[in-house]
């Protein structure tokens, strides 16, 4: 299967579910996995079984959080303090899968990912990352060789955009999230040699026969705030309309105010005349 080109990135070049890969392959076969702790929530672990039943041939790596540390204490050490400054645990299980993928290299998948399609044929690209809706790529599936360049910088910019913004939503995709891979793949200088697997493959909005994964929506980080920006960004023509019907609003009432002012006060300030607010 060929897809169409999307925004500058090459997309993957899936020929078909089974076959053969278009070259040799580069990425290790090893899906590495993050949970608090060893015991997988039972709502997620029917998802694993088919990923482990598909692929019986690769190994499956599940990190705790107390693994996630030791490793990034022992070959990361520069990133702990950033590490262990976050106010989430989901910037920690961002930047471990990061972390693990640059260090051993490998597919990285969310365990609420259950597989459809054998993934073999995607060990012949060196990066992967999954489009997404509405815009920009997702982190919860990545597939990348140990040491891959652009691994290495969203390690290196993980301190610098550690910062709070506002709310817990919008500082987590910004900081570790979606949003920062997405904004550091458009500052990448080599964006072409990074890899997009297409919304048909990716399967997570309009499932299709080709899809690669189904997708449970395990989501549980998302808070109030996360509801209210996912609607704005899915209701752009109602933001506009509602800012531009407040702005009218504002105009309305500082012309009244102008105009009322004089009124007010007699003749003895004319200067107010004019003035709006």
């Amino acid at each position: 299967m060929r897809c169409c080109r999307l925004a500058g990135y090459d997309p993957v070049t899936y020929r078909a579910v089974n076959a053969s890969a278009i070259g040799p392959a580069v990425i290790p076969a090893v899906i590495h996995q993050t949970w608090k702790t060893a015991d997988i929530p039972q709502q997620w672990q029917a998802a694993r079984q088919s990923c482990i039943d598909m692929h019986p041939t690769f190994r499956f790596r599940l990190w705790t959080d107390e693994d996630a540390r030791a490793l990034i204490a022992r070959d990361l050490p520069e990133l702990l303090p950033t590490f262990d400054s976050y106010l989430f645990n989901i910037q920690r299980a961002d930047a471990i899968r990061y972390a693990l993928l640059y260090t051993f290299g490998g597919f990285y998948m969310d365990l609420d990912i259950e597989c459809h399609k054998p993934l073999d044929a995607l060990r012949a690209y060196p990066f992967i990352m999954p489009q997404t809706r509405p815009v920009g790529f997702s982190n919860d599936f990545l597939a990348s060789t140990a040491g891959h360049p652009f691994m290495r910088k969203l390690l290196d910019a993980l301190p610098s955009w550690n910062m709070w913004m506002l709310s817990k939503y919008p500082t987590v995709m910004f900081s570790t999230g979606p949003m920062f891979v997405t904004l550091q793949a458009s500052l990448y200088s080599a964006r072409r040699a990074l890899w997009v697997l297409p919304d048909a493959l990716y399967g997570k909005y309009v499932p299709r026969p080709e899809s690669l994964f189904g997708h449970l929506w395990g989501s549980s980080w998302h808070g109030e705030d996360a509801k209210g920006a996912l609607w704005a960004v899915n209701h752009p023509r109602a933001i506009v309309g509602a800012i531009l019907f407040t702005g009218l609003l504002a105009v309305m009432h500082c012309w009244r105010r102008a105009r009322a002012a004089p009124r007010a006060a007699g003749s003895s300030v004319p200067e107010r005349q004019g003035k709006m607010c």
